[in-house]
């Protein structure tokens, strides 16, 4: 009831990001992404977890996410109780504080610091930058305006 909110349930992670998709919570860790069953908030399970990939924003999509860390990662999370990388662009730590962002075959990632990625994921086991790969925009969030993406 959003006039009457209640406390549920909470749980033992330290998150940088959320996302939620049907009965589905992405989190995004420190250094794992967690897919948790939220079918009954009372009482929240684990799906799946990868290991070692993690990322500060998540965005999922179509059986995929997509993470901005200091790389762009794609996981495949068709299975939610094995999820795997399926690819990784490494932009030697470029990204700083990122948001993540898909449209069609494109991913854009928003660095605070860098500016604006793209990303071609037409093959997303080799996610390619698009030139040039990153721009003046900034998302500079709580210390500024954050770009919007819009299409017609």
């Amino acid at each position: 009831d959003p006039v009457d909110p209640r406390w549920v349930n909470s749980g033992p992670w330290d998150c940088f990001d959320l996302l939620a998709e049907r009965n589905r919570l992405y989190v995004t860790l420190g250094n794992d992404m967690l897919i948790l069953n939220i079918s009954d908030p009372t009482h929240i399970t684990e799906f799946g977890r990868i290991a070692g990939v993690s990322g500060y924003s998540v965005f999922t999509e179509q059986g995929y996410a997509y993470l901005g860390s200091s790389d762009f990662i794609v996981v495949d999370v068709s299975d939610s109780t094995h999820p795997f990388e399926l690819g990784r662009y490494n932009t030697d730590g470029m990204l700083s504080d990122p948001f993540v962002f898909r449209h069609h075959t494109y991913a854009y990632v928003a660095s605070r610091l860098t500016g604006l990625f793209v990303f071609d994921i037409h093959d997303m086991a080799t996610p390619m930058p698009i030139e040039p790969s990153h721009t003046t925009i900034r998302s500079w969030g709580s210390n500024g305006p954050i770009p919007a993406l819009r299409w017609n």
